[in-house]
């Protein structure tokens, strides 16, 4: 399973090369909340990761061999303000990805960056430490007619999860991945 500590950015490649493509403006317009929402989480920019949403947005997790979850707006919301707040990152290594008819499906390999200890791979003398967890699966998201996400479902397989404990220096952070997109911290 291959991915990117390094450089997540890279998860808007495929999203940035489907915008150049189209004129489409209700693809161009379901594309950019894509990009919005993934930038919002790889820099924990808050509102413009709640920009994407419908007031309605609900996340339906179906990990194999275990029982599904759904969350709610509220919940949500709150997950997602814990994210920004964090040191996490979650980004996407895309294998596919399409938009038809108001719903985009893709697959790849998801992967969040946190500390070591939460991941389990955790020097308890190293509190600074940072891990990769990478999980594939499959993400189906749909949208309102004014383009922002509603619902996504994300199919994973947490038995194919990967674990890599980084060395010091090979995390990315939110401060170099915002520079490589040209945008500022808030």
């Amino acid at each position: 399973m291959q991915t990117t500590a390094k450089n997540p950015a890279r998860t808007l490649d495929i999203i940035d090369e489907k915008l150049a493509a189209t004129d489409d403006p209700a693809l161009r317009r379901i594309y950019q909340v894509m990009r919005d929402r993934l930038v919002g989480e790889l820099i924990g920019d808050l509102n413009l990761l709640l920009g994407t949403l419908a007031p309605e947005f609900t996340l339906v997790l179906r990990p194999a061999g275990q029982p599904s979850a759904e969350t709610g707006p509220a919940e949500f919301r709150t997950a997602v303000e814990r994210l920004c707040a964090s040191d996490l990152m979650i980004w996407v290594d895309w294998d596919h990805l399409v938009v038809s008819h108001g719903v985009s499906i893709g697959d790849g390999v998801v992967t969040t960056l946190m500390s070591a200890a939460a991941a389990g791979a955790g020097d308890p003398g190293d509190p600074h430490a940072m891990a990769t967890v990478s999980v594939p699966g499959v993400v189906v998201i749909e949208y309102t007619e004014s383009g922002l996400m509603s619902r996504e479902i994300f199919y994973s397989d947490p038995g194919a999860s990967v674990t890599v404990r980084l060395a010091a220096g090979d995390a990315p952070t939110r401060e170099e991945t915002a520079r490589s997109l040209g945008l500022k911290l808030s």
